[in-house]
Protein backbone atom coordinates (compact mmCIF):
# COMPACT_ATOMS: atom_id res chain seq x y z
CA UNK A 1 0.00 0.00 0.00
CA UNK A 2 1.36 3.38 -0.99
CA UNK A 3 1.52 6.08 1.67
CA UNK A 4 1.07 9.78 1.08
CA UNK A 5 3.88 10.83 3.39
CA UNK A 6 5.96 12.57 0.73
CA UNK A 7 3.59 15.24 -0.52
CA UNK A 8 6.44 17.49 -1.67
CA UNK A 9 7.62 14.93 -4.22
CA UNK A 10 4.06 14.50 -5.49
CA UNK A 11 3.66 18.25 -5.90
CA UNK A 12 6.93 18.54 -7.80
CA UNK A 13 5.86 15.72 -10.13
CA UNK A 14 2.47 17.37 -10.67
CA UNK A 15 4.15 20.72 -11.38
CA UNK A 16 6.35 19.04 -14.00
CA UNK A 17 3.22 17.60 -15.64
CA UNK A 18 1.61 21.03 -15.66
CA UNK A 19 4.75 22.60 -17.15
CA UNK A 20 4.72 19.97 -19.89
CA UNK A 21 1.03 20.60 -20.48
CA UNK A 22 1.61 24.35 -20.82
CA UNK A 23 4.38 23.72 -23.33
CA UNK A 24 2.18 21.40 -25.35
CA UNK A 25 -0.64 23.92 -25.18
CA UNK A 26 1.54 26.55 -26.75
CA UNK A 27 2.31 24.19 -29.62
CA UNK A 28 -1.36 23.35 -30.19
CA UNK A 29 -2.49 26.95 -29.99
CA UNK A 30 -0.17 27.82 -32.84
CA UNK A 31 -2.15 25.43 -35.04
CA UNK A 32 -5.51 26.79 -33.82
CA UNK A 33 -7.51 23.56 -33.82
CA UNK A 34 -9.82 23.72 -30.79
CA UNK A 35 -10.89 26.06 -28.00
CA UNK A 36 -8.43 26.64 -25.19
CA UNK A 37 -10.76 24.97 -22.68
CA UNK A 38 -10.84 21.79 -24.75
CA UNK A 39 -7.05 21.80 -25.11
CA UNK A 40 -6.53 22.29 -21.36
CA UNK A 41 -8.97 19.46 -20.60
CA UNK A 42 -7.15 17.15 -22.99
CA UNK A 43 -3.78 18.01 -21.45
CA UNK A 44 -4.86 17.39 -17.87
CA UNK A 45 -6.40 14.08 -18.94
CA UNK A 46 -3.10 13.16 -20.61
CA UNK A 47 -1.25 14.02 -17.38
CA UNK A 48 -3.69 11.84 -15.42
CA UNK A 49 -3.09 8.92 -17.78
CA UNK A 50 0.67 8.93 -17.12
CA UNK A 51 0.42 9.51 -13.37
CA UNK A 52 -0.08 6.94 -10.62
CA UNK A 53 -3.83 6.24 -10.24
CA UNK A 54 -5.30 8.28 -7.39
CA UNK A 55 -8.96 9.09 -8.16
CA UNK A 56 -9.60 11.60 -5.34
CA UNK A 57 -6.55 13.66 -6.28
CA UNK A 58 -7.34 13.55 -9.99
CA UNK A 59 -10.96 14.55 -9.36
CA UNK A 60 -9.78 17.49 -7.26
CA UNK A 61 -7.31 18.55 -9.97
CA UNK A 62 -10.04 18.40 -12.62
CA UNK A 63 -12.30 20.49 -10.41
CA UNK A 64 -9.57 23.09 -9.83
CA UNK A 65 -8.92 23.37 -13.56
CA UNK A 66 -12.62 23.81 -14.26
CA UNK A 67 -12.95 26.49 -11.58
CA UNK A 68 -9.91 28.34 -12.95
CA UNK A 69 -11.28 28.29 -16.47
CA UNK A 70 -14.73 29.42 -15.32
CA UNK A 71 -13.33 32.25 -13.22
CA UNK A 72 -11.12 33.36 -16.10
CA UNK A 73 -14.17 33.52 -18.36
CA UNK A 74 -16.32 35.20 -15.69
CA UNK A 75 -13.72 37.94 -15.26
CA UNK A 76 -14.44 39.11 -18.81
CA UNK A 77 -18.21 38.61 -18.77
CA UNK A 78 -20.27 41.55 -17.46
CA UNK A 79 -23.03 39.41 -15.94
CA UNK A 80 -21.22 36.26 -14.76
CA UNK A 81 -20.17 35.78 -11.16
CA UNK A 82 -17.03 33.72 -10.59
CA UNK A 83 -16.81 30.68 -8.34
CA UNK A 84 -13.85 31.89 -6.27
CA UNK A 85 -13.61 35.58 -7.21
CA UNK A 86 -16.99 37.32 -7.13
CA UNK A 87 -16.10 40.93 -7.86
Amino acid sequence: MRRCGNIGAWQRRFEKHIALAVFLLSLRLAVGEQSIARVWDEEILAAIRIDTPNPPVHARNLFHLSVCMYDAWAAYDKVASGYVFRQ
